[in-house]
């Protein structure tokens, strides 16, 4: 699909949506940009390099905002946000491996050494 047949594709596309729709492909605050692309018809590619369809799209988003659509951007992270997020399946893996590590230690009968790397 040409440049410009993919702006008309994706014109076309963001008349037909309803707000509902959209929401579906909400993702992280933004139009899931596979979703998109599958609607539109064109590769994902075209949305983050053609410079005319991802002003577009930001459009798009921008007024999905206001309607209430989509959420609101945020300007700063907060500090929570800065920190890595540490899975609940890490937490188990860690939780899991420590209690295996004192198993181990009371089967021997006396302590090893090793080396846990911090979460």
């Amino acid at each position: 699909m040409g440049s410009t047949q993919s702006i008309d594709a994706f014109i076309s596309w963001s008349k037909t949506m309803s707000d509902d729709d959209y929401r579906q492909l909400v993702h992280r605050g933004q139009l899931n940009r596979v979703g998109v692309s599958k609607g539109v018809g064109c590769a994902k590619s075209a949305l983050l390099q053609n410079p005319r369809i991802k002003a577009l799209l930001e459009e798009l988003e921008d007024n999905l905002r206001l309607l209430g659509v989509l959420p609101s951007q945020t300007t700063e992270a907060s500090p929570s946000n800065s920190l890595p997020q540490i899975s609940d399946r890490t937490l188990l893996i860690h939780t899991h491996d420590t209690k295996r590590v004192s198993e181990l230690e009371e089967e021997a009968g006396q302590p090893h050494e090793f080396v846990f790397y911090s979460l």
